[in-house]
């Protein structure tokens, strides 16, 4: 199941006490989006896999083996494959990259000749502050003209930078960037937790429940146990 920024930022204005048509403040406003931002941030830590997969397509060009990603592409997952579905191995080691005609194509010296590619290899680097984060995907081999006319724009499976909400997004039907399945059982359960840090949290027959709903969600990404955040709304009895 999948949810909206706005049906997200209602159920946390609920937790504070806050129901559909009642005026909303903007200190409540403001707690809201700080706990869906939290909530996103916790989950990136956590593993990509935990948001939304997408295709980003990458248009080959021949004779040339590495294309730097949009800025907003924060990782590559996989599957890589062409425009004809053949599905690209993938190398992991950089090493392997200088020698992948001789490790999967049966060659006797490293060169390879431009081809219909065959493997791919990600480098992630951090580079200056404009654009901190730089994904780059590399083919092996390098396409040749006629590679680029049967095999180009390639489908790469990966995802965006994690989002960053404001308050105007509060009325957004956006989906939230987060993977199928996963918006109820970790996504919710995080943003629950941290609204009752908010000063407007009273709700303190409810607090054992978030707590213990976000600790799940903390075990499941494999992060530290949930504890609840200090300064906020009353503590549970």
């Amino acid at each position: 199941m999948s949810i909206t920024v706005q049906a997200a930022g209602k159920d946390l204005l609920s937790k504070l006490g806050i129901m559909p048509g009642e005026s909303v403040s903007d200190l409540a406003k403001a707690d809201v989006v700080q706990a869906l931002n939290w909530a996103l941030q916790t989950m990136w830590k956590a593993g990509a896999e935990y948001f939304t997969r997408e295709a980003i397509p990458v248009t080959l060009i021949a004779g040339q083996s590495s294309y730097a990603l949009a800025t907003t592409t924060q990782a590559v997952l996989g599957p890589v494959k062409t425009r004809v579905g053949h599905l690209l191995r993938r190398v992991v080691d950089f090493g392997d990259v200088q020698n992948f005609g001789m490790l999967y194509m049966g060659q006797n010296i490293p060169q390879m000749p431009n081809g219909a590619p065959l493997g791919f290899h990600v480098r992630d680097a951090r580079t200056d502050a404009d654009n901190p984060h730089l994904v780059t995907l590399f083919v092996m081999p390098a396409p040749d003209a006629d590679a680029v006319i049967a095999h180009s724009p390639l489908s790469v499976d990966g995802v965006k930078i994690c989002a960053s909400y404001t308050v105007a997004d509060l009325e957004s039907t956006a989906k939230i960037q987060v993977a199928e399945g996963y918006a109820e059982s970790l996504f919710l359960p995080l943003a629950r937790m941290q609204i009752t840090r908010s000063v407007l949290f009273s709700q303190s027959e409810n607090l054992p429940r978030i707590l213990e709903d976000a600790q799940l969600a903390m075990q499941t990404l494999g992060l530290e146990p949930a504890q609840k955040p200090d300064g906020g709304g009353p503590k549970a009895q």
